[in-house]
Parts: C-alpha cells; sequence; structure tokens
C-alpha cells in the first residue's frame, strides 16, 4: 500500500519540477495572438456594422433568408414597449421591429411582459394573429403569421444576431 503511493508522490514531485527543456524555453514560446478591438465597419449597401441591430441590417437578413420584405410606410406604438417599430411585410405575414439603444431599457420593457401573449404580465390583448415574440440584442421583432414556416425562417434570421463589425487581419 505504501509503495504505489510513493511512485504516485514520485512521479508527482517530477512533473511539478519541470525541467525538460532549454533554459529560457517559456520566455521564447510566442503569445497567443490578440485581435484587434473590432471597430464599426461598413457594407456595400451604407450599413452600419458594430454589433448592433439597425434597420437596414435586419431587411438585408431577412432578405437572405430568402424572404420578401416589404417596408410599411406606418410605424407601430404598443404602450409597454418604449420605442416606436418600423413595419415590415414579410411573405404572408407582418414584422414589427422595434430597435432600442438603451438595453437598460429594452431589459425593463421585456421583463414585464409575458413574451408568450405579448402583452404585460396579468393583462389580455387581442390580437389579430397570434403573435411570435423574437429578442436578439437590441432588437424587439412581434412577428404575426399564421405560417409556422415564416416563423421559423425569421427566428432563426433575427436569433443569429446582429451583423457583427469584421475583424482586422492578424499579422
Amino acid at each position: 500500500m505504501t509503495r504505489p503511493r510513493a511512485i504516485v508522490a514520485a512521479v508527482a514531485l517530477a512533473a511539478s519540477c519541470g525541467g525538460g527543456g532549454k533554459p529560457g524555453d517559456d520566455a521564447q514560446a510566442a503569445p497567443p495572438p490578440i485581435r484587434p478591438a473590432a471597430r464599426a465597419t461598413t457594407d456595400a449597401k451604407g450599413c452600419v456594422h458594430d454589433g448592433r441591430w439597425r434597420p437596414c441590417a435586419l431587411v438585408d437578413r431577412l432578405e437572405k433568408a430568402g424572404l420578401v420584405v416589404k417596408p410599411q410606410a406606418d410605424t407601430v406604438r404598443y404602450e409597454f414597449l418604449a420605442v416606436p417599430g418600423l413595419h415590415y411585410s414579410v411573405g404572408r405575414g407582418e414584422v414589427q421591429a422595434f430597435f432600442y439603444d438603451d438595453t437598460t431599457r429594452l431589459a425593463r420593457d421585456v421583463a414585464a411582459l409575458d413574451t408568450v401573449r405579448v402583452t404585460p404580465t396579468g393583462t389580455l390583448r387581442h390580437w389579430d394573429v397570434h403573435p411570435t415574440f423574437v429578442r436578439s440584442g437590441n432588437l424587439v421583432v412581434i412577428l404575426l403569421t399564421l405560417s409556422e414556416t415564416l416563423m421559423e425562417r425569421v427566428q432563426f434570421a433575427v436569433q443569429a444576431g446582429a451583423p457583427q463589425p469584421e475583424q482586422a487581419a492578424v499579422p
């Protein structure tokens, strides 16, 4: 019983001492490259990519998901969301997009909601079509459609996250 313990202790002592390489090998090892801080970039259409959702980024993402997006002239307002929303016709549905500059305010608005019914907690609201609530970063989307396929495509497109800035190449 004492012999196995002695062997384990000897192996542990040898491993902790190191010394297998030349002196200074550790100092010469190259540190992993540090990626430069990302800066906002602009795509070919003039849409800024800084990690936050913008209307142009949402439209682009939905179009890349194979959807036909038609911006509507009117805005959308709900008493339970602090910012007005933009209105888009998408396929056989409607996307209402609310872009927040203040994520603290967004968090407060969402915390007070029943996100299944898309109403303030404890209240009821009549929707012509059952709403689907999607949140990603600084964006809240209320999707109104009967098409499960459209629901899924919009959810996937939005939940993939806002377009990120391009990283500078590491030499």
